[in-house]
């Protein structure tokens, strides 16, 4: 019972070693303009919803796509500070980062709000 267990394990070690290899070749970069884009398509479908059981699906698959994005803002900075930049030059990445990110959640809020006000 436990040999098969222990097997089952290594094969999912395997499989998250596998998604962490592949993760490490995409460009961070790239895979922060495709969440906002993500973030964005799933705000305008949630304007064409009306039961709000969808919606609050739909709001609760942009909220992942928006922790996945600041996740992907603090990789890109850290990739950044890898470079050996200066102290300002790295204030201004972060600075970016963040504004990235705020600009996804609010548009987010406010097409959101504009949906329960059309309600």
């Amino acid at each position: 019972m436990f040999a098969s267990l222990r097997k089952d394990l290594q094969k999912i070690w395997i499989y998250i070693e596998l998604i962490f290899k592949s993760i490490n070749k995409i460009n961070t970069f790239k895979l922060m303009m495709t969440s906002i884009l993500v973030t964005c398509i799933l705000t305008f479908a949630s304007l064409f919803i009306l039961d709000l059981v969808f919606f609050a699906f739909i709001r609760l698959l942009q909220s992942s796509v928006l922790a996945i994005l600041r996740l992907l803002s603090k990789i890109w900075l850290l990739e950044f500070n890898a470079e050996n930049l200066t102290a300002k030059e790295i204030t201004l990445r972060s600075s970016w980062s963040e504004i990235i990110v705020s600009i996804s959640m609010g548009l987010g809020s406010f097409l959101g709000e504009f949906k329960f006000n059309a309600l």
